[in-house]
């Protein structure tokens, strides 16, 4: 629970540096509030979280050749994905800390 207050806070403090710095050398977002960083992190980190929830990994056609004998074994009696094209998660464990963090991010805006 300490880890996931930690990586929510320090996820959001960095998203808060990113967009400060953003808006001091571009302009944009107009940042007039603090709730208005919050907004803007709670966006960035559900994105995040959407994409690695939904996104499909990469190939794994190295297994093929991999140096060890078991590898290249279990790498041919697997199927394709090809063939079933089932959608497998990517890194549903950062997905999930992206929307709890977020979730943080909403709570402040809110209170705010």
């Amino acid at each position: 629970m300490i880890r996931i207050l930690l990586f929510a806070l320090g996820l959001n403090g960095l998203i808060a540096f990113v967009l400060h710095i953003t808006e001091w050398v571009f302009g944009i977002p107009e940042l007039n509030f603090i709730s208005d960083y919050f907004f803007y992190a709670l966006i960035a980190q559900w994105i995040l979280g959407a994409i690695f929830l939904v996104a499909r990994p990469g190939r794994d056609y190295y297994l093929k050749h991999s140096p060890a004998q078991a590898t290249r074994m279990a790498a041919s009696m697997a199927n394709d994905g090809k063939a079933n094209n089932e959608q497998s998660n990517f890194d549903v464990g950062l997905s999930m800390l992206l929307f709890i963090s977020g979730g943080f991010s909403l709570l402040m805006c809110i209170i705010l």
